[in-house]
């Protein structure tokens, strides 16, 4: 019959026991900040997706008034040509 050390064998295991814990405990940490994170990152996606409509509805509000933009001495592209016609006719207003 063989007499082992118990309290040695046992003192190993609580080790163990205590090492198994502190990874478990710093796995809940981290999945903890992953999903903080991951909530950020959803915020942030939905708030990208609004902006993106509301560009979109710019982008047609532009697109809309540059197509009924009749104004046979201007033309849209040259926005130059009437600020100086502006001046010329209202050297009173400033900018």
């Amino acid at each position: 019959m063989e007499f082992h050390d118990v309290n040695t064998e046992l003192q190993d295991i609580q080790e163990k026991i205590k090492i198994v814990e502190q990874e478990a405990q710093h796995l809940q940490q981290q999945e903890t900040a992953i999903e903080k994170i991951l909530d950020r990152k959803k915020i942030f996606d939905e708030q990208l997706i609004s902006e993106q409509k509301v560009l979109q509805q710019i982008q047609k509000d532009i697109e809309s008034h540059l197509q009924q933009f009749i104004w046979k001495q201007f033309s849209p592209d040259h926005e130059d040509d009437f600020e100086k016609k502006d001046r010329i006719l209202f050297p009173w207003k400033k900018d």
